[in-house]
């Protein structure tokens, strides 16, 4: 942290690394943020015995993220999701995964809005989810 932020921190305690990444810039984001385990669960497709099927999700693996809880999301209003909890969640680049997807954090399972790569950099990924 620069001792200017620092300085900030030490006056303002409500200025904070998540805000620093919703307010300023991604640039701000960094491997050392990254403390929250994601599970990554992959969607199925089981027989329901009836000729169909229905779509089950199992975990094929854990990540650690930087997780931003949100409150109201233009992008979900925008897109009329009906949600009760969003937020955003910040990985690594290599996670190869789609919008059909989830993501569980805290016991929660998020459905997958949209995914990111913040500034082309192929560092980072933004993925907003919601339930």
């Amino acid at each position: 942290m620069s001792e200017s932020m620092a300085g900030l921190s030490a006056i303002y305690k409500e200025v904070t690394d998540t805000m620093r990444i919703r307010s300023i810039t991604p640039g701000f984001l960094s491997a050392e943020l990254l403390v929250e385990p994601i599970t990554v669960m992959q969607p199925a497709q089981v027989s329901d015995g009836e000729g169909g099927y229905t779509v089950t999700y199992t975990a094929t693996g854990t990540i650690w993220g930087h997780y931003v809880p949100l409150g109201q999301d233009r992008t979900l209003i925008a897109a009329e999701v009906t949600y009760t909890d969003s937020a955003k969640v910040y990985v690594r680049y290599p996670l190869t995964i789609d919008n059909t997807y989830r993501l569980q954090i805290n016991g929660v399972e998020y459905a997958i809005h949209s995914i990111t790569d913040i500034n082309n950099r192929k560092e980072y990924l933004e993925i907003v989810i919601f339930n």
